[in-house]
């Protein structure tokens, strides 16, 4: 049985929870989001659905554990991989900018490893969809009803195997996004997400201990933040378990 083998399972019997949208007024409580994170549903027999929610980063540093820096539940059983984008978002953000983020972003794991992980080629399609269990892997943008919401990552993993089958992703556009190299404090940094919701789509999942807030896979973002853009060493470590 592979090391993260077990990581599914005890995910499965204690982070199962229901990750609710939280009410516009009230942030949730740190043990509310990682109790509750990954959301892991049946998607088809064989098939898991895991939903990872990245939040906004909380007031008050988070009590989670974790002596590695780094949680491994599945890899993908061939790469490379290959990805859509579809860029419709209504904050007036450009194909190009979009697609230079997310491509700098999984360029970043890329580069982490000897292996190749993602193909060069990649489409952008305006009909894709994220969320449904389809073949293909997405990035979009969408509505997560939440202002503490930054991002959604469902990654689907197939039992009989332990391999990653597929991932999408969701921005929520009730965050302003943008470039914080060039916009500063005002807006998330879309490359910087993208880089950490990869690394779900990746087979590594949210670290919450406050030791390892500066390693990509923190499970908390900020408005400004570009620190997520470049890999530490436990992101590294992890993603080569997985790989």
């Amino acid at each position: 049985m592979r090391s993260w083998t077990m990581v599914l399972i005890m995910m499965l019997a204690f982070g199962a929870g229901t990750a609710l949208a939280d009410p516009p007024n009230r942030a949730p409580q740190n043990e509310e989001r990682e109790r509750e994170n990954p959301r892991v549903t049946l998607e088809e027999p064989g098939v898991l659905r895991m939903e990872f929610i990245d939040y906004v980063r909380p007031l008050q540093p988070s009590k989670g554990k974790s002596d590695k820096g780094y949680m491994v539940f599945a890899g993908w059983p061939e790469t490379p991989i290959s990805y859509v984008v579809n860029p419709t978002n209504p904050q007036g953000l450009s194909e190009e900018f979009i697609e230079t983020a997310v491509a700098a972003a999984a360029g970043t794991w890329d580069a982490a490893t000897p292996k190749r992980l993602f193909s060069n080629w990649y489409g952008i399609d305006y009909t894709a969809r994220s969320g449904v269990y389809d073949g293909m892997n997405t990035l979009s943008f969408g509505d997560l009803q939440s202002p503490w919401v930054i991002a959604e990552a469902i990654t689907w993993v197939d039992t009989s195997i332990m391999a990653v089958a597929e991932c999408d992703i969701v921005f929520n556009t009730e965050s302003v996004w943008g470039d914080a190299t060039a916009d500063g404090s005002s807006v998330m940094d879309l490359q910087n997400i993208a880089t950490h919701e990869i690394g779900h789509g990746l087979g590594l999942a949210d670290i919450y201990s406050s030791r390892w807030s500066y390693v990509t896979m923190y499970g908390y973002a900020g408005y400004g933040e570009a620190n997520k853009r470049s890999l530490e060493r436990p992101d590294i470590t992890g993603l080569r378990v997985a790989q």
